[in-house]
């Protein structure tokens, strides 16, 4: 059938993934005028409007997706589905120039090449069959996700869907190899929170799309669960970013200049 049965007549109640969901959403949305509003008092202070750029694109996610999860129709999937994917691309076009402003860690290759392919997934999810996850969609399957009610899309995939997965794979792995440059800077200003931050969000991408791939029914939606981090440390980063900017004008500067440990180097704020 081309759409799941509701039934007629009656006002459906708001479930807990429209709530869950849209609580982050609204956080994300918060978090993102928190930073886009630091970012217009700094503008020198890039990191803030990567950072509100990337929370507003998870707030989109968090509205788009538990509307395809209870999609009933294949159209309204379709269409849902085709248009998740530009902010999750967007998401990926802000994260990693935060990271690499912020902190001064990361390969840029790495991040580049993660940036391009997802680009070119996105250009595939317009230019091959109904999105980059789907060549076509001949219906949707009714199954259950902790008790609430959810489609399961069933056709063909689509081989271009491999841009995205390399893109998340090598996402990770900029992420990783960020974390591992934080942690061995012994000096630099913020050092744990800055690992807190790039370690959460490693692996909630490498959790959520472990949880997608092997058990979840929307398999398609594991890309957006390496996204639920973003709340976790954003707030500190805007409370703190007061402070450290008046302490440390070149905190930024200072995190590139902090040496890994055994080195004879001191992190300065001048």
């Amino acid at each position: 059938p081309a759409r799941l049965p509701r039934a007629s007549g009656t006002r459906r109640a708001m479930n807990w993934i429209e709530l869950i969901w849209h609580v982050i959403a609204g956080a994300c949305l918060a978090l993102a005028g928190v930073h886009f509003v630091v970012w217009l008092r700094r503008r020198e202070a890039l990191e803030h409007l990567s950072l509100a750029v990337a929370a507003f694109a998870v707030a989109s996610l968090g509205v788009l997706e538990p509307m395809i999860l209870q999609a009933t129709a294949v159209d309204e999937y379709v269409r849902l589905l085709r248009w998740f994917h530009v902010p999750v691309a967007v998401f990926c076009l802000a994260i990693v120039p935060f990271v690499r402003v912020r902190f001064g860690v990361g390969s840029v290759a790495l991040g580049v090449a993660a940036i391009a392919l997802r680009l070119a997934s996105l250009v595939a999810n317009f230019s091959t069959g109904v999105n980059v996850n789907f060549l076509q969609i001949d219906a949707l399957t009714p199954a259950f996700l902790f008790g609430v009610a959810v489609g399961v899309p069933q056709g063909t995939p689509n081989p271009w869907m491999a841009l995205g997965s390399l893109s998340l794979l090598l996402l990770v792995l900029f992420l990783g190899h960020a974390t591992w440059e934080v942690w061995r800077r012994k000096r630099a200003p913020d050092r744990w929170l800055a690992f807190a931050t790039l370690s959460s969000a490693t692996a909630f991408i490498l959790a959520g799309g472990s949880w997608h791939y092997w058990w979840s029914p929307a398999r398609w939606s594991r890309r957006s669960w390496w996204c639920r981090c973003l709340p976790a440390s954003s707030w500190r980063w805007a409370s703190t970013s007061a402070r450290s900017s008046r302490a440390c004008p070149n905190s930024a500067a200072a995190w590139s200049r902090a040496k890994p440990a055994g080195r004879k180097a001191r992190c300065s704020c001048s």
